[in-house]
């Protein structure tokens, strides 16, 4: 293929840059409704003879505070003051009085304290159930100072097991792309935004990653030799392995959910397809073989299905595809740019992705039927790149509402939506791991 096609050919695939003819379309915008568990959380208790920073009981506490917030299924109770003041009365009276926690509205407790022994940072963790008046669990962690992040993560996971009988997301990394450099960079931080880490330096840009179920590499796009090509990088120590190089332009990743093959888009027998590459040694198996552009696919939970993006019927629209590559039938009928799409792990769930809609990208999900449209992002700006949380509760995306593109999340049915990142010059393209097997 020429070199002036290929440029264009790539344009196109990662742009589709058409022009705009807005149809009408019914939309539901949706709100959080469920009701929550409410819990009342006292700081952080270290002992003075520990000698302990000072900053750090307000820094665990804070830490704390926010992962529970960020799971949705709690109300954190916010009057600091009256915490505080049942906290003292507890600590006079050497005992917990579980009627003054039910009079605060409280109908779960949890009390945590640290110290050191030795060098290490021991940090302990107690919920109770008020209404019962006894402990549901107690935990205890130790470790280095520096990792006192990761050992409330974990507390925060243990308590959102006891409610849900799932394993939490506090764990949980968030791969996504920034600039370092003046080049687009692969990094990894950690689920609420902090501890950011480069993985890649390609000097070049670096696009769409995806995480290994496994939670060990991440699959992704570089430009590194001047084209498109997919590459895999370990996640803890930065090594990476070329993994589809050649025959034109390979992009979009995506790991199938039991790990042994990898969905993306190349153009090596023409337009770009969707084709299988097999981590096994089989090399590519095609999927479609149509004059259109097909691209960005994701894989259903069960592994039997794929949706995509292919302008086949002239704009950019999502199909659904047995994972063979039959059976191919057309989900979005709305608007005329339907993108970046993503399967909730959740069986029988729904699907995100961008549309253009009103002039703008906005993220919708949509029943993996077609129906039940809904609409999530309506707050400015360019909304884009959905990916779902591990358990399916939320969604990370990219977002310029205000200004560059950061990486924001939010509840599965468009509520709560916070940012995550700060970056000068902007980051994009999130993608999710699985949980922690721990």
């Amino acid at each position: 293929m020429p070199k002036k096609t290929l440029i264009l050919v790539a344009i196109f695939i990662f742009c589709f840059t058409l022009a705009y003819a807005e149809r009408e379309t019914s939309l539901v915008i949706t709100k959080g409704a469920e009701k929550k568990i409410s819990m009342a959380v006292s700081d952080f208790n270290c002992k003075k003879e520990s000698q302990i920073d000072s900053q750090i009981p307000k820094e665990l506490t804070f830490i704390l505070l926010e992962d529970l917030k960020a799971f949705n299924i709690f109300n954190i109770i916010e009057n600091r003051e009256f915490i505080r003041d049942n906290e003292a009365a507890d600590t006079k009276s050497g005992t917990i009085s579980f009627k003054e926690w039910s009079l605060l509205g409280a109908n779960a407790l949890i009390k945590a304290n640290c110290y050191y022994e030795g060098n290490e940072l021991v940090i302990e963790g107690k919920l109770y159930d008020v209404n019962m008046g006894q402990l549901t669990i107690g935990k205890r962690y130790i470790g280095s100072q520096k990792s006192m992040r990761r050992m409330v993560h974990k507390l925060a996971d243990e308590i959102y097991y006891r409610f849900t009988g799932q394993r939490g997301i506090a764990q949980t990394k968030i791969a996504f792309i920034a600039k370092y450099n003046g080049f687009k960079e692969l990094f990894v931080m950690d689920f609420d935004g902090f501890n950011p880490v480069r993985l890649t330096a390609d000097n070049s840009l670096v696009i769409s990653p995806d995480w290994s179920p496994d939670g060990k590499s991440i699959a992704y796009t570089t430009y590194r030799n001047g084209r498109p090509e997919v590459y895999n990088v370990d996640a803890n120590t930065g090594n990476q392995r070329a993994l589809v190089t050649g025959g034109g332009l390979n992009s979009a990743p995506a790991f199938s959910p039991d790990g042994q093959k990898i969905a993306l888009s190349t153009s090596r027998d023409g337009n770009s397809e969707i084709y299988l590459f097999h981590l096994g040694g089989r090399g590519l198996t095609r999927l479609t073989n149509n004059s259109g552009i097909d691209t960005s696919p994701s894989w259903s939970p069960n592994g039997r299905e794929v949706v995509f993006t292919s302008d086949r019927s002239g704009n950019p629209h999502l199909y659904v595809m047995d994972a063979e590559g039959t059976n191919v039938r057309r989900l979005t009928y709305h608007g005329n740019y339907n993108d970046q799409a993503a399967w909730s792990p959740k069986p029988g769930e729904r699907i995100a992705f961008s549309s253009r809609f009103g002039g703008k990208f906005d993220i919708f999900t949509i029943k993996v039927d077609g129906t039940n449209l809904q609409q999530l992002t309506v707050n400015g700006g360019n909304n884009e790149r959905p990916r779902w949380s591990p358990d399916g509760s939320q969604i990370l995306f990219s977002s310029t509402r205000t200004g560059v593109p950061q990486i924001w999340v939010m509840s599965s049915d468009g509520s709560d939506q916070r940012r995550l990142t700060d970056f000068k010059e902007g980051a994009y393209s999130p993608s999710w791991s699985p949980r922690s097997p721990d």
